[in-house]
């Protein structure tokens, strides 16, 4: 018997039927939406990288800092980066911060008496470039009544000396501070900043926070009159502890409602 040899026809055929069926083609990353501040007033700037960078090789004025984890990371600098990716912006201001895990670390962006008045929140671009970080964060801001800057407050008292009370273990800011008492700063003094918990994407995108967001602990310390926008004078970034996080941020200031009377 004469084997039967397939067709031309059929060979291409169950090639398509096999890459339809089971091959996994990658689909291209989606566009960042460029437009996406149409109908709002984004001119309030008070960070831009390509401004910025009239310094060569500035960072904003500010500080970092983290636990001390043996081979923890904590970085932050501008880097060129691809302006499809990122609505033609070649610089950015990328963060990172792995392996903390006793308390995490912070980003500070200090804003020197930023006036906001009138916006309606916090406007920035950003995204997680590698992945969307595994935890959320903490976003912070700090006004005149809320930080030392703003010559208002008075810096807190050291806490108590863990030695003197009983039954505590460790130091306020070390290993084993959750079994340390909690200290609570008086009424008057500095250091309550306001915060809202956020969670970036991996999608170079305009993140828009209203300022309602934003609330400070119950401490006596709390301005009950909520956030002062007269005077920003940090933001932050307070990554958690055990937390993967790298970040692309650009263009951070403040946003109003456009000539359309957009909002959030």
């Amino acid at each position: 018997m004469m084997a039967r040899v397939p067709s031309l026809l059929s060979l291409l055929l169950g090639s398509s039927l096999a890459l339809a069926c089971g091959a996994n083609i990658a689909s291209p990353a989606p566009a960042p939406d460029c437009a996406a501040g149409a109908g709002y007033d984004l001119s309030r700037i008070y960070y831009d990288t390509a401004k910025q960078m009239a310094n060569v090789g500035s960072i904003p004025q500010g500080f970092n800092f983290g636990d001390s984890t043996p081979g923890a990371t904590l970085t932050w600098g501008v880097i060129d980066v691809d302006p499809a990716q990122t609505c033609g912006r070649a610089r950015v201001l990328d963060m990172q911060s792995l392996g903390h895990n006793d308390y995490g670390s912070s980003f500070f962006i200090q804003m020197q008496g930023f006036d906001a008045t009138g916006a309606r929140g916090l406007a920035f671009w950003a995204k997680a470039p590698e992945i969307a970080s595994d935890k959320s964060v903490n976003l912070l801001l700090s006004d005149r009544l809320s930080d030392i800057n703003g010559g208002v407050c008075i810096d807190p008292p050291p806490p108590p000396d863990p030695v003197l009370v009983a039954g505590a273990v460790g130091t306020p800011n070390g290993t084993n501070a959750s079994n340390t008492p909690n200290y609570v700063p008086p009424a008057g003094s500095c250091g309550n900043l306001f915060q809202a918990p956020f969670q970036f994407t991996n999608q170079w995108q305009l993140y828009l926070v209203p300022f309602e967001r934003f609330a400070q602990a119950m401490t006596p310390n709390r301005n009950p009159n909520g956030l002062d926008t007269s005077g920003l004078y940090s933001f932050a970034i307070q990554v958690p502890k055990e937390a993967h996080f790298h970040l692309w941020i650009d263009q951070i200031g403040v946003y109003e409602p456009g000539p359309a009377g957009a909002g959030p």
